[in-house]
């Protein structure tokens, strides 16, 4: 079993995938000091600038660059896992399990992929401490709490900026093993990786409507979980809920009903 894992891990996590990663990741990081350094006069610390790196996107309005920047960020991992399901190196391993093996191997898949979004979200909070650590302004300041007092309830600002990180970090996981789940869902009945690429990211689309808090997709974002509760903690866990049961549902879809569809 933890062979298998680490077959399905090694197959995404290749050199030229691992830099092309950190790449990405660094010019979101930069691109990220540009927007919130753009408000005037505002100062910010590195855990200020953390904080700000997982914003993410609200819902019921249009903003292109805060609608890209969670697309784009969301959607590049799925776009890795799509090209390693494309690969023939993998398709040849898929058809090389028997039909009972599947289920197994599936489950393998999932920690794999589980392993790789929480070296993606690590590497980007990582970079984005980097950044503000070469760029944004040292000791405390409270401008940046002033800002986002505006809109925030007193039980987040009454957190800790590095247990609100924490938190974020692990909902963006989540978040992003639903975005897998979903995909490889529809990759199954579909038989298409770029069918079901398209699929994921249109699902974005309706963050530009409301459709009411409970909708799973940037439910992860601050901006989403300050209107899914008034107490942020209550936010959190609801998030939590939201995400994991959704993933639940498109696994069990896959283990109990089709995996005899699984890439063959």
């Amino acid at each position: 079993m933890f062979n298998n894992t680490l077959w399905f891990l090694n197959s995404i996590l290749t050199t030229k995938k691992m830099l092309t990663i950190v790449a990405v990741l660094f010019g979101f990081a930069i691109l990220n000091f540009i927007s919130l350094s753009s408000t005037p006069s505002l100062n910010f610390t590195v855990l200020d600038f953390g904080i700000y790196s997982l914003i993410g996107y609200g819902q019921g309005y249009f903003s292109i660059i805060e609608f890209l920047r969670l697309l784009i960020l969301n959607m590049f991992p799925v776009y890795i896992i799509g090209i390693v399901l494309s690969e023939d190196s993998f398709k040849n391993h898929m058809l090389g399990i028997r039909f009972k093996s599947i289920r197994k191997n599936f489950v393998n898949m999932q920690g794999a992929y589980f392993l790789f979004l929480s070296s993606y979200v690590i590497i980007y909070l990582i970079l984005t401490f980097i950044v503000g650590g070469i760029f944004a302004s040292t000791g405390i300041t409270a401008d940046f709490w002033e800002v986002l007092a505006e809109v925030a309830p007193d039980s987040l600002l009454n957190l800790s900026p590095i247990l609100m990180i924490i938190i974020g970090g692990f909902l963006r996981i989540l978040e992003l093993m639903l975005l897998q789940m979903i995909f490889t869902v529809i990759c199954v009945f579909s038989k298409s990786t770029i069918v079901s690429f398209l699929l994921v990211g249109g699902l974005h689309v309706l963050l530009l409507f409301d459709l009411g808090s409970f909708f799973p997709i940037g439910v992860s974002s601050i901006m989403r979980l300050l209107v899914l509760d008034n107490d942020y903690k209550t936010a959190c866990l609801k998030a939590l809920s939201l995400l994991s049961g959704s993933y639940l549902v498109g696994f069990s879809i896959i283990y109990f009903k089709s995996y005899k569809r699984l890439f063959l």
